[in-house]
């Protein structure tokens, strides 16, 4: 009740001075204004500070927007990345490889699983790279050249190379 009667002198009294009562709601505005765009300022500063570490660590483009794949990733699960928890990610990846495509892997395994932090890649799938194709391909070759050398003719076979 005491309240709502001083609310009512200052209000009168802002009036008689020729002043309107938005102004003390003017000066709670630019105040929380100044506060938003501070806010602001410091948001871009870390995607800057994310930026030039990412630029300055890897040339990679795929790698890269992997690397910012796995940061939106970390948001979504409500998880952010410090700029700190960053260069310690980066350190991380190359003592656990300098190979880009195993790089890439390791971070698309963290992405698909949700997981917080990056983990080395299982023995098999670092040899289910890329190159198993020609293995095969290798071993064929070789079972077919001791298909001749012991008589057994796969040149009937109609699959070649």
């Amino acid at each position: 009740m005491i309240h709502k009667i001083i609310h009512k002198v200052i209000h009168k009294i802002i009036h008689k001075n020729g002043h309107t009562c938005c102004t003390l709601n003017k000066l709670k505005e630019n105040k929380q204004n100044k506060t938003k765009i501070e806010k602001e300022k410091n948001k871009k500063k870390n995607e800057t500070e994310f930026d030039q570490l990412i630029n300055e660590n890897f040339s990679d483009e795929e790698l890269k927007k992997t690397i910012y794949d796995f940061i939106k990733m970390r948001k979504a699960i409500k998880k952010p990345l410090t700029t700190k928890g960053l260069e310690l990610m980066i350190k991380k990846l190359y003592k656990l490889t300098t190979n880009v495509d195993e790089q890439i892997e390791i971070l698309n395994n963290s992405i698909m699983n949700n997981w917080q932090g990056i983990f080395p890649l299982k023995q098999e799938q670092k040899n289910n790279s890329k190159g198993n194709f020609n293995d095969f391909k290798e071993l064929w070759e070789e079972a077919r050249k001791e298909d001749e050398q012991t008589g057994n003719n796969s040149n009937n076979n109609s699959f070649s190379w």
